[in-house]
């Protein structure tokens, strides 16, 4: 089965990239449970330090409802 990959940017709020790094060190088991389910895979975001700016990759099977899903938990 072919995967789909999706990347997309977010920013960080001025000053919190000491409480980002905190938060992402390790995946909690409800997340990694929820991205399994919504068939999502090698998901990984990077943070430019010097503009603030996230940058997500993911992979995941295709199937519209999967990433909805876990796009509606947020």
């Amino acid at each position: 089965m072919e995967m789909e990959q999706i990347a997309f940017r977010m920013r960080l709020n001025p000053g919190q990239a000491a409480e980002y790094e905190r938060r992402h060190r390790a995946i909690w088991p409800e997340l990694a449970a929820q991205l399994k389910e919504a068939g999502i895979s090698d998901y990984s975001i990077f943070l430019d330090e010097q503009d603030g700016s996230l940058f997500a990759v993911l992979r995941r099977r295709p199937g519209p409802s999967r990433w909805t899903r876990c796009r509606s938990r947020r």
